[in-house]
């Protein structure tokens, strides 16, 4: 007996089709199921939530960059190896610019969502530099990947208002954005820079608490 076709890719393409119109905080995984033209009991079997269609988007988006870099970038240095990597991953995601747009002003009034969204997207970065050839482990990779992400989020915002056919403007703040991150560890193979972006990146995420008072610093109250 022949085996369902896998609906991930259309619920998808439904979703982000809608998001150009609707936004993504007022579309319903009801709207989604119909304009995919699938059961939302079908939509529940392939998904948990909204937030992890986009996970899908992205998975989607991580396969077709993989499979379409060229063989002879291993040759090149590593910083153009992940430019070519991450200017690659922009123009995979240009169809969808007007969906993202929406889905982005929409997901920063919603830090449930962001902090959903985290690991997915470093997961992603992850693979970016295993296509560019960089595959850290322990700290030194978390600290790679993390301030990779750091850039991209950074470059992404840029990508997001340029319209240029060409991308020229993400493609200069990509280049200045990795160039900053140039400086190396002597005999390894992660960048001081990255490293830099990533405690920015933690600093920046981090909220400021008022300053409690010390319990034992309190003198009572004089009694009347």
């Amino acid at each position: 007996m022949a085996r369902a076709a896998d609906p991930t890719k259309k619920i998808v393409k439904a979703a982000m089709d809608l998001a150009k119109d609707k936004g993504w905080r007022d579309l319903k995984l009801i709207e989604i199921a119909a304009k995919a033209k699938v059961s939302l009991a079908d939509l529940r079997g392939v998904v948990r939530d909204k937030t992890q269609i986009l996970e899908r988007f992205q998975d989607q988006v991580d396969v077709e960059v993989l499979g379409s870099l060229d063989p002879e970038l291993e040759s090149e240095p590593a910083r153009d190896r992940l430019f070519e990597v991450l200017m690659r991953r922009f123009e995979v995601i240009e169809p969808h610019k007007d969906a993202l747009r929406r889905i982005a002003a929409d997901l920063k009034t919603s830090v449930p969502d962001q902090l959903a969204l985290l690991g997915p997207g470093l997961r992603s970065m992850e693979w970016m530099m295993a296509g560019a050839g960089i595959e850290g482990h322990g700290f030194k990779g978390t600290v790679q990947v993390g301030g990779l992400a750091f850039i991209y989020a950074s470059v992404f915002q840029t990508w997001l208002d340029d319209d240029d056919p060409g991308l020229a403007r993400t493609m200069a703040e990509l280049d200045r954005k990795l160039r900053s991150g140039e400086t190396w560890l002597q005999n390894a193979r992660v960048p001081i820079g990255l490293g830099q972006a990533l405690a920015q990146f933690i600093r920046s995420a981090r909220k400021p608490r008022a300053q409690e008072p010390d319990p034992a610093d309190t003198e009572p109250a004089p009694s009347s």
